[in-house]
């Protein structure tokens, strides 16, 4: 008999600890502060939006559209501040202390929850699932190969870091320059081909002069994510950039960025960042990651190959972030660094997954949602590909739509999350979505090389002239 009441005492502690007390979706709601916590302790709520989301007065971790397209966001804080804000909120963890959350895609959660861990989810929008993760578990809802970003650990900055206009050269209304004309058609299927061959194991390749088959870029990899991104580096250090290999760590994972400079004539301490990871999935065996995001690593190869050869007023910077998988690891890193160090970076550029099409010539342009702050600048950007599209003749084979949703599971959050202007550029996801996702046949005969090269095509122009030709 003590051994069973020692069971089943044990069993309680584990569902406490656990949360596994709620079946797995279900929330824990209230409109007021009558909930279990106390006057001091932070819960997490789901709070209604209307206006701008600077003017709730709440510590916002999160900014999001559900199922529905109605906006919501994340706060944590009291019930107290709660109540005194006015608004409408559902707790939806009664006690924060010692819990990470994340915030995943329902498209591709379906039985990849792990089992073990029953009331992981505790909110589901009809979009995202909100995932809870106590001190210890993070591996755990990283392992699930989820469409996931973490809430941060500090609020959204919703103050721009910048109220810099890029200008009427690089704003809405791009005209067409013979210069960047000329990059736009420097952009070949074969070069492309030839790039995403080599970063997804189908052709050998020299690092250091020694020959190797990149067969996986998983952040766990060993020897052939260190190999692939020391490959990357070797590309831009050889069209003169500066290269830099930051080292990140968080919980039980670590990588390495990779960052090449190519410094601005007249606006050196403006910065355009032009980014793609460099990480795959699935994390054991083969891993070739073609679309995602091969596809947008060797894109920011070509596009810094020719704008080696051009000067620039403002300064551009070609990233490569490992740990995206994990959670946007890396450049979440390299976005709190720079937020840190007061670094004015003007736009940023994120191409993550532009190469499948098959019924479809969408290219979707996400911003924030417009009642943040930050949807002006981000706007911008969306801007200046829209235009280029159009003035460099590429309507044929791309088709821009700007979705304003606060998409954020991919790195230009993590650059959101710091108060700078960006976009996440990519194939269309809502209504062509790639079958081969996070597999083993996410191979590069399966991209489509016409539309993905347009794309290139059109990303070139749009950093260009966010860069700004210089004389």
């Amino acid at each position: 008999m003590k051994k069973i009441l020692v069971l089943i005492s044990i069993l309680i502690i584990f569902l406490l600890v656990t949360g596994c007390t709620q079946p797995t979706g279900q929330t824990s709601q209230s409109t007021s502060a009558n909930t279990v916590s106390s006057p001091v302790q932070q819960v997490l709520a789901k709070v209604e939006v209307y206006g701008n989301i600077a003017d709730i007065g709440l510590p916002i971790y999160a900014h999001l559209m559900d199922g529905r397209k109605q906006e919501y966001v994340l706060a944590k804080t009291t019930t107290a501040e709660l109540d005194k804000s006015g608004r409408k909120y559902i707790i939806i963890d009664p006690d924060t202390r010692d819990i990470s959350y994340a915030i995943a895609l329902k498209h591709n959660a379906d039985c990849k929850v792990p089992v073990n861990y029953c009331s992981a989810i505790i909110l589901d929008d009809g979009k995202h699932l909100i995932l809870r993760a106590p001190a210890g578990q993070k591996k755990l809802i990283a392992s699930a190969d989820l469409d996931f970003n973490w809430l941060p650990d500090t609020p959204l900055r919703l103050i721009p870091r910048s109220s810099l206009k890029l200008g009427s050269r690089t704003g809405s209304g791009v005209t067409y320059d013979t210069h960047i004309g000329g990059m736009v058609s420097a952009v070949r299927q074969d070069t492309l081909s030839s790039l995403v061959g080599e970063l997804s194991g189908e052709q050998p390749i020299m690092v250091d002069g020694e020959k190797v088959t990149i067969t996986s870029r998983a952040t766990e990899s060993g020897e052939t994510i260190k190999k692939a991104t020391q490959y990357f580096g070797n590309y831009l250090a050889a069209r003169n950039l500066t290269v830099e290999y930051p080292q990140w760590t968080s919980d039980d994972y670590s990588g390495t960025n990779v960052i090449g400079t190519k410094t601005g004539k007249t606006k050196p301490l403006e910065v355009v960042l032009v980014t793609a990871h460099i990480d795959t999935e699935p994390s054991a065996g083969r891993s070739p990651g073609a679309d995602d995001d091969a596809s947008g690593v060797a894109a920011v190869m070509l596009i810094a190959d020719l704008t080696s050869r051009q000067d620039f007023d403002r300064t551009i910077r070609f990233a490569a972030f490992s740990g995206e998988e994990q959670g946007l690891l890396g450049s979440d890193a390299y976005a709190r660094q720079a937020a840190k160090n007061d670094e004015l970076i003007v736009a940023v550029y994120n191409m993550d997954m532009i190469s499948w099409n098959q019924n479809s010539n969408v290219a979707e342009i996400h911003t924030r949602i417009p009642s943040n702050p930050g949807y002006e600048g981000d706007m911008e950007i969306a801007n200046v590909f829209t235009d280029v599209v159009s003035k460099y003749d590429l309507s044929g084979d791309i088709n821009p739509v700007i979705l304003s949703d606060g998409e954020e599971l991919s790195d230009q959050a993590s650059f959101w999350e710091q108060g700078y202007p960006g976009i996440w550029a990519l194939e269309d996801g809502n209504n062509d979505f790639n079958p081969y996702y996070h597999s083993q046949d996410d191979l590069h005969e399966k991209m489509n090389m016409k539309y993905y090269t347009a794309y290139v095509k059109a990303s070139t122009a749009t950093v260009a002239h966010l860069a700004g030709i210089s004389g």
